[in-house]
């Protein structure tokens, strides 16, 4: 679940929720994301998403 510097604190606890719920998530905050990091950075995302696959 990503969640960004520009999410409030509303939204942090929301994602971290399913997060802590769902067996093999984890949170992964993105302080260098705004609200749409797959299109505002997917050279930063891509590499994170692709890890957390191949685990």
């Amino acid at each position: 679940m990503p969640a960004g510097p520009a999410s409030d604190a509303s939204f942090r606890q929301i994602a971290a929720e399913p997060a802590g719920r769902i067996a093999g998530a984890r949170l992964v905050k993105l302080d260098w994301a705004g609200h749409l990091p797959s299109l505002e950075r997917p050279d930063r995302l891509n590499p994170l998403l692709l890890d957390f696959l191949r685990q």
